[in-house]
């Protein structure tokens, strides 16, 4: 039988108040705007507010994470900006820039 073509994946469409911060971080860090938005859809509906008590924000950082990679990246590491929706998108576009994008095992 022949081999099915592999569809590319379909653009994700963010709230578009946080487009500008996809295009920014993704053109920042050089990694897929489509990527940062899939993990954000997958991990919290886009929700810059979703908190489970132990994961936060719209990329669902774990506290200690969190500070871990602002302190690399030289930024604040308050486990409380995880719900800021600029700052979330900011570190995990860091994070897909150096490699870490096995921390969303799911969300691809």
């Amino acid at each position: 039988p022949p081999t099915e073509t592999p569809q590319p994946l379909s653009e994700v469409v963010a709230p578009a108040e946080l487009e500008p911060f996809f295009a920014k971080y993704a053109g920042e860090y050089a990694v897929d705007a489509n990527l940062l938005k899939r993990i954000a859809r997958c991990e919290a509906g886009f929700n810059s507010q979703s908190d489970t008590g132990t994961y936060a924000g719209m990329y669902q950082f774990l506290a200690s994470t969190w500070s871990s990679v602002r302190g690399r990246m030289g930024m604040d590491p308050n486990p409380d900006l995880r719900k800021n929706a600029e700052e979330s998108i900011r570190t995990a576009a860091f994070m897909i820039a150096n490699g870490q994008e096995s921390a969303w095992p799911n969300c691809h």
